[in-house]
């Protein structure tokens, strides 16, 4: 009885304990450093609602959040390349941006300086190359079929540095195509 009490105990305090550390991420990959209960609130809507329009206008997630550290640091022409129309944003922007502006990076608040220094931070944890579907196909079929292991080579060494945004990298960090995403469905539904 007493362990099941326990167990009991450890089940309830799970969400909580888990809204906090995924609150604690995104706040990270939002460029916020403040990590205060008041806050929580307003910076999971301000999440729910960047989720949201990254999805209702149909852009990538990693794009999306990794061109967000572009517009912290001054540059907001990427990220609007990401949208159909790029006024879509603007709103959430305005709202990101007085958030942002509610903390402090340094003594030189709201300067170039700490702009570049929550890009900085935004981009260790906004990934440029994640493992996209179709380049694991594509690997996976040279492999198999061809017994070809240079496209999977060059996909393990994108995935190696996943952070890195060099140019030799763009192409692993491109969605898939249209013509292949129309289609295609994996067992977990992406």
């Amino acid at each position: 009885e007493q362990a099941v009490a326990m167990a009991t105990e450890v089940i309830v305090a799970f969400p909580a304990q888990y809204r906090r550390h995924l609150l604690r991420g995104q706040r990270a990959k939002l460029g916020l450093r403040r990590d205060a209960p008041d806050d929580d609130s307003a910076d999971t809507r301000l999440v729910e609602d960047w989720l949201t329009l990254l999805h209702a206008e149909r852009v990538d997630f990693t794009l999306g959040w990794r061109r967000l550290a572009d517009a912290a640091a001054g540059d907001e022409a990427p990220l609007r390349a990401l949208f159909a129309d790029a006024r879509a944003p603007n709103a959430w922007l305005a709202r990101w941006r007085a958030r942002c502006a509610s903390e402090s990076y340094n003594a030189q608040h709201g300067s170039p300086i700490a702009a570049i220094e929550r890009a900085k931070a935004m981009r260790t944890v906004n990934p440029y190359v994640i493992a996209r579907n179709h380049r694991v196909e594509e690997a996976l079929a040279a492999a198999s079929n061809q017994g070809d292991l240079a496209p999977f080579q060059r996909l393990l060494n994108a995935l190696r540095q996943p952070y890195d945004e060099s140019h030799e990298l763009s192409p692993y960090a491109e969605p898939a195509p249209a013509a292949v995403t129309a289609c295609y469905r994996t067992f977990c539904g992406t």
